[in-house]
């Protein structure tokens, strides 16, 4: 069984009317007046992703990226600012906008970092700077993902916009609050591929996600 790491990102700008408070990581159905649910993430509702005429997009072309290992235990935990900080202290100067990353490889979006044979499961880091015009300050910000797997973090200028589980399902944060409008912007991204264990692995109790044999 191999998983790939694959990360597919853009911007979208809506209406400001349409801005909601998505400080939540997590996925639900929402009653609404007892007659019909609505999914909703990160307090916003979730969309089909279909591209519709009336937004604007940003596509992003193109990132610098580097594997890195990194602590499983700690991308399975829940996010509160201490286990934030400590995502931020185990990148390093990596999550920094001036950080040479001249040595890191270049990709244009989207990608897959362990194509096939590759069984690589561990960490990945990504950095992606993008310029939002001033005109743009009037819109609400969206990063969308189209996927990432598996375990997605997401820094826009400095500040933790979100965390998100699933390697197959788009998501989106709201960034409007910490862009910058006529300016370049800069997004680091941690995603962790936690490794998928035998069950008799010294430790498949501790890092595997879902148990399985190798036929």
């Amino acid at each position: 069984m191999t998983r790939k790491i694959s990360i597919y990102i853009l911007i979208l700008l809506l209406p400001l009317s349409l801005m909601a408070d998505i400080n939540r990581g997590d996925f639900q159905l929402e009653d609404f007046n007892g007659e019909y649910f609505i999914p909703v993430q990160y307090r916003s509702i979730y969309p089909d992703f279909q591209k519709q005429h009336d937004r604007i997009y940003l596509y992003l072309k193109e990132c610098s990226y580097a594997r890195k290992k990194v602590d499983h235990d700690l991308s399975l935990a829940g996010r509160t600012p201490s286990s934030i900080r400590q995502l931020e202290q185990e990148a390093g100067k990596s999550i920094q906008k001036d950080f040479n990353d001249a040595e890191w490889a270049r990709e244009k979006l989207p990608f897959v970092v362990n194509r096939y044979p590759d069984r690589y499961m561990d960490g990945v880091y990504y950095r992606i700077k993008v310029f939002i015009p001033e005109n743009y300050s009037k819109n609400i910000l969206k990063l969308v993902f189209l996927g990432a797997n598996y375990i997605t973090d997401v820094w826009v200028n400095g500040k933790w916009a979100g965390v998100h589980e699933g390697g197959f399902t788009s998501f989106a944060f709201g960034i409007s609050s910490c862009a910058r409008f006529g300016k370049e912007n800069f997004i680091f991204i941690r995603l962790d591929n936690v490794p998928w264990l035998t069950d008799s692995a010294p430790d498949a109790n501790k890092h595997t996600i879902v148990p399985y044999k190798q036929m």
